[in-house]
């Protein structure tokens, strides 16, 4: 491959230096399965470098790839790319015959998923596609184990893992139950993302009984959750929901929805806090005089038809930047609280109720509003309970099934909180007593919420 490339760069100067970098991170560089380890390039071009001979047939003969741990020897070969794997080869999956070699059971398996995609991915659970993904599952993994059961790691199942498949003893062929073993210390935010999203409702969907086990949980508390994995186990044993080991090729899978996650961005159903522009004109009046009332009767309207609903709080803030004032005093508080009262938004009255907060009468539309800048970021208390709770409730049904902490920090980033503190901690208490009596969530014998939207 090398000489080709040098004398296709007689005719193409561009190639010419291809062959002269030999920057280990950044260069060009051409190697075969065995040397390529510790390689990692943007864009790798994987060349199958063998194929049919003059008559057509294909001897299931692929060196180093055919012998003796063969499949790992291909897995480092596909995954030295960053971004993108540019397969080359002179068959197809289907050309290949079925043997005993696992290397070469893998590259039919890669060259089809090459071919197909996703579509690939969801015709086989045959069986482990990979080894465990963290010390927390090979501990999980020992456990089943020992109590005789027949378990193994990563089962692929319709474009997705699940963490830990075991088999049915009385019927072979067949999964009787699916452990997910969840820690944000052992899984990519990506993946974490991803599973969360979709694949308990994917897995269920597709006839699997999924217990969940969380790994602070397992290690705070291992004996319990060792009690209720065995109880799963056990329950899944009596129970009739099996899975088999083997599915027909999916020719389109509808059922599945995929997307790249910009785990930087805000979420999409977030708007945002499009606070209230400081009026053109300067008021004559200080906000606590009488003769104020007027302005502040029009400065209401102004402030609460941009972004209501809202605090009084960020109210009193909003004035004292606008007009420019010091301190909100008794008078003032009591002028704002009479001009809210006079003033109306498109012909609808304004509302100040016990807790604060104020909103435009017959209002309906909640929107989750997220801060553009540190200007933005509001209290906890200033949180209309409505937003903080549609807020909780979309954080739910993002992830399905969500642990109280990790609730927690989602909510703290899509208000702009980069503190730890007692009130926000209070307020998210109270808005999860709110969403579990309103439908939004259930919670679970674990501890986690899952929700009642999907």
């Amino acid at each position: 491959m090398s000489e080709a490339i040098e004398r296709r760069a007689e005719q193409e100067p561009l190639l010419t230096g291809l062959m002269e970098d030999h920057d280990r991170l950044h260069g060009f560089f051409v190697k075969n399965l065995e040397s390529v380890q510790g390689d990692e390039r943007d864009i790798i071009i994987f060349s199958v470098g063998y194929g049919p001979d003059e008559a057509g047939k294909l001897t299931m003969n692929f060196g180093p790839l055919t012998r003796k741990g063969g499949e790992r020897r291909l897995n480092v070969a596909v995954t030295r790319a960053r971004r993108r794997v540019e397969v080359v080869s002179s068959f197809r999956a289907g050309d290949m015959t079925d043997g005993t070699s696992e290397g070469n059971m893998h590259l039919k398996n890669y060259l089809d998923f090459a071919e197909r995609g996703r579509a690939a991915l969801s015709s086989d659970m045959s069986g482990s596609v990979g080894e465990a993904e963290s010390p927390f599952e090979e501990e999980v993994l020992k456990v089943v184990r020992s109590w005789g059961f027949d378990a193994v790691p990563q089962v692929g199942a319709a474009g997705y893992r699940i963490d830990i498949g075991v088999r049915h003893p009385g019927k072979a062929g067949t999964f009787m139950l699916g452990i997910e073993c969840d820690g944000a210390a052992y899984h990519s935010a990506k993946t974490a993302r991803d599973r969360d999203r979709l694949r308990e409702a994917v897995l269920r969907g597709l006839g699997w009984d999924i217990h969940r086990i969380w790994g602070l949980s397992w290690y705070r508390d291992r004996a319990s959750h060792e009690h209720l994995l065995k109880e799963a186990l056990e329950g899944a044993l009596r129970g009739t929901r099996l899975v088999p080991a083997v599915v027909g090729t999916t020719a389109s899978p509808e059922f599945l929805e995929y997307e790249e996650v910009d785990l930087s961005a805000p979420p999409a159903w977030t708007v945002p806090y499009a606070a209230a522009a400081r009026p053109p004109r300067r008021y004559r009046y200080q906000p606590g005089d009488l003769d104020a009332l007027n302005d502040l009767v029009s400065y209401a309207s102004h402030v609460v038809g941009a972004e209501a609903p809202l605090h009084v709080d960020t109210f009193h803030s909003r004035l004292r930047d606008h007009w420019e004032t010091g301190g909100v005093g008794t008078r003032v508080r009591a002028n704002v609280e009479r001009a809210l009262s006079l003033a109306k938004v498109s012909g609808m009255k304004i509302k100040l109720d016990k807790q604060g907060f104020i909103r435009i009468d017959g209002a309906q539309s909640v929107n989750v509003r997220r801060p553009t800048d540190e200007n933005d970021v509001r209290k906890a208390g200033t949180i209309p309970p409505e937003e903080f709770d549609e807020a909780v409730r979309l954080v739910v049904a993002d992830a399905i099934v969500i642990t109280e902490e990790d609730l927690y920090v989602a909510v703290r980033n899509v208000f702009g909180w980069a503190r730890r503190g007692s009130d926000i901690q209070a307020a998210l208490q109270r808005s999860l007593v709110r969403a579990v009596k309103k439908g939004y969530c259930v919670r679970r014998a674990d501890g986690t919420y899952e929700t009642t939207q999907v």
